[in-house]
């Protein structure tokens, strides 16, 4: 079975060798049970992106099935058009990365010659272009019922999310809700060594908060908690030190820490290659994330498999996955502040425990086994339909 894979996800083509991110050689690896691969993706280029671009797909992608297309936002170019209907009309199974633009022209493309296609939904485009801009703002109805009619033609909708996705954006088509996220086996001893180092400490210790996202992108949420620092130390409570780890330019935070006086306390680790994530998250106390739009966060179960206390804004499927305790408001520096300012060693004990048992939901083996059903009979139902 010939499966085609519509993206906007980045590949780097080094002479006869094909690279991508960690995360997406996964998703890539899993997508490739289904039958053999042809990717219409980005082409990676340094000059715009600083994201780790590593890993080799050789093992299951062929060079000669990797099409580059241009990212479009309003309306797929003729050059891209002609490459994608070429590509659909060559396939058995068409997936489109949503939401975007060229993969909703890949659904039209399906439709028209009768290929089967799944949505694989990673995101809200109405969360992400309300809180991104004024021209975002504008653009967000029309991408909202962009994927609201994808979904409703689709044959198969894979969601990152349990609840929240399916619910906005909802399928009549085989469905299944299974996170992308990937945690090896967890180690009770992971939980131990969190709970005896916890024993040692004081409540006027130094508590080390992260946040892994893009520092370029507003409505990840980070200048929220650099507010909330500054409100906490006109009160006297300068014991908190944020790190944020991501790509992209920091001007913007690094000034406004200056600005607030707490310059001192905000730590900007840059990239951190996801091999040594674990690491930098056990040198960790609480992970916080205040975006205004998500989909289902990696780093979110990877903190909670680590046994960080996890505090995370109202937005997307985050509610699913931590305590009720620990969801603020979105975009409300008052909550982050009530909730720092009240922590103490016993919570973060408590929440060591129940967000580590809450990480085993997110085994791989566990997700693996829902989405291989999953795949077996989607895999079933596009090769009862090949002539």
């Amino acid at each position: 079975m010939k499966v085609l894979i519509v993206s906007n996800c980045l590949i780097k083509k080094d002479k006869d060798e094909l690279y991508c991110m960690e995360n997406l050689y996964h998703i890539l690896k899993r997508f490739s049970s289904l039958g053999e691969l042809t990717l219409c993706a980005l082409p990676y280029t340094p000059q715009k992106t600083s994201n780790v671009i590593e890993s080799c797909l050789s093992e299951f992608v062929k060079c000669e099935n990797v099409f580059f297309i241009k990212k479009n936002h309003i309306k797929t170019d003729y050059k891209t058009k002609e490459i994608l209907k070429k590509c659909v009309q060559e396939s058995d199974l068409v997936i489109g990365y949503v939401p975007c633009i060229n993969a909703y022209t890949a659904l039209k493309y399906a439709k028209e010659y009768n290929k089967k296609y799944m949505s694989y939904v990673v995101g809200c485009p109405w969360d992400s272009l309300w809180n991104h801009s004024f021209s975002g703002k504008c653009l967000a109805p029309k991408a909202f019922f962009q994927l609201k009619r994808c979904l409703k033609k689709t044959d198969y909708a894979l969601y990152v999310t349990e609840h929240f996705l399916q619910k906005r954006y909802p399928s009549k088509g085989i469905v299944c809700g299974c996170s992308d996220v990937r945690i090896p086996e967890t180690d009770e001893d992971v939980l131990i060594r969190r709970l005896n180092l916890l024993n040692t400490y004081s409540d006027h210790q130094i508590f080390n908060i992260v946040t892994i996202a893009s520092y370029s992108v507003r409505y990840k949420g980070q200048h929220y908690v650099i507010r909330a620092l500054a409100k906490l130390k006109k009160k006297g409570i300068c014991k908190y030190h944020y790190y944020l780890i991501g790509s992209g330019d920091k001007t913007r935070l690094e000034k406004l820490a200056v600005k607030l006086g707490v310059a001192e306390q905000v730590h900007f680790e840059g990239i951190v290659p996801h091999s040594h994530i674990f690491e930098k998250l056990d040198e960790m106390h609480i992970y916080i994330q205040p975006s205004l739009q998500e989909g289902l966060p990696r780093a979110v179960v990877e903190a909670m498999s680590r046994g960080l206390l996890c505090i995370c804004a109202n937005t997307a499927a985050m509610p699913e996955m931590v305590d009720s305790k620990y969801v603020v408001n979105r975009k409300s520096v008052n909550d982050i502040v009530d909730l720092l300012n009240d922590l103490s060693i016993e919570n973060l004990k408590d929440q060591a425990i129940r967000n580590f048992e809450e990480a085993k939901k997110y085994d791989d083996q566990i997700l693996d086994l829902k989405r291989n059903a999953f795949f077996k009979k989607v895999k079933k139902d596009v090769e009862s339909n090949i002539p």
